[in-house]
């Protein structure tokens, strides 16, 4: 997988067990859980962390990232899953020191997303989504 400067940041947890399921859910805010069955749900849920100490820091002004290379890794297995007909999503809103406390998370280990995985149900309808325009999407700059 690419990761900046061949650093190693990223950490994942595997919930699969109703305990985990409670824990997460519990860690994870929305405004309305009662209309998002899926959400406390899900078969399976993947604990995405970060460990800054060591990601790779750019030199000339020391900025980390563990971020960069901690999207990535969710991303490629969103799209893995994806492709094997699974449902996925990144889900960030989330209380991360409670996180930490119900999983046992060492404080080296920074908790970036939690990824739920199944198949979505045969009643699922996407709610509707507006894509941006390329161009306001990109930049062009000149030198």
């Amino acid at each position: 997988m690419p990761r900046a400067a061949r650093c190693g940041p990223t950490a994942t947890g595997r919930c699969r067990t109703p305990t985990c399921n409670t824990s997460w859910s519990a860690c994870a805010w929305h405004p309305r859980p009662s209309t998002n069955p899926w959400f406390r749900t899900a078969p399976e849920c993947f604990i995405v962390c970060c460990d800054h100490a060591e990601s790779w820091h750019r030199p000339k002004d020391g900025k980390d990232h563990g971020d960069v290379d901690i999207a990535i890794c969710a991303e490629h297995f969103c799209l893995a899953a994806a492709e094997r007909g699974l449902g996925t999503c990144w889900v960030c809103n989330f209380d991360a020191d409670l996180c930490r406390r119900l999983f046992h998370l060492p404080d080296t280990l920074e908790p970036v997303a939690f990824l739920p995985l199944g198949y979505e149900a045969a009643d699922h309808q996407p709610r509707p989504f507006q894509r941006k325009e390329i161009d306001e999407l990109w930049l062009t700059v000149e030198n």
